[in-house]
């Protein structure tokens, strides 16, 4: 594991995660993705979210150890300032519970400065207040492959983030209820 790496614990010294979440060699990006990712990201301060063995980033955060993270940290609650990145990119793990989903993305907005970009590949299309959506490109490797769709937002307004009156995931979604999922 990366010396440089700042780890959040669960309190036991323990990082949870079922194996169906860790990293493998077939989730790598095809070379057109990572280049389409890594020009996204190369338009001011940059994070990374789920990044896995990606280098793409200024900043990157995953949950598995053993990844290229600079944070090792869980997606639904990153600890890092409200709009603090130019762009956010994620690939989440496509096994989130449908009632899950909304939370990572919602704090990949809140990191976001207003007037940032956050492209998000996943096999659903998320929503926020706080973003328009710009773009979606759909994606597919393979013949007869599963499909991805990358969804690029513009956030327009902080009004939503945590600091600023918005609801935080443990109002709505208690922790010990996620960490059941992931673990």
């Amino acid at each position: 594991m990366n010396k440089h790496v700042q780890i959040l614990l669960d309190g036991k010294g323990t990082i949870p995660i079922k194996e169906k979440y860790r990293w493998r060699q077939s989730w790598r990006f095809p070379r057109y993705v990572e280049e389409w990712f890594k020009e996204f990201c190369s338009h001011g301060h940059s994070l990374n979210v789920c990044c896995g063995r990606s280098n793409i980033g200024d900043v990157r955060i995953d949950l598995d150890p053993n990844s290229t993270a600079t944070i090792i940290s869980p997606y639904h609650k990153l600890p890092l300032e409200d709009c603090t990145f130019d762009r956010v990119m994620s690939d989440p793990p496509w096994y989130i519970p449908f009632f899950h989903r909304m939370w990572p993305f919602y704090e990949l907005v809140r990191v976001c400065k207003v007037g940032g970009l956050v492209a998000y590949n996943a096999t659903w299309i998320p929503a926020s207040k706080s973003v328009a959506l710009m773009d979606t490109y759909v994606r597919q490797d393979t013949d007869f492959g599963i499909a991805s769709i990358v969804s690029v937002f513009q956030k327009y307004t902080s009004r939503f983030d945590k600091k600023s009156g918005g609801l935080t995931f443990e109002e709505v979604c208690p922790i010990d209820e996620l960490q059941e999922t992931l673990s």
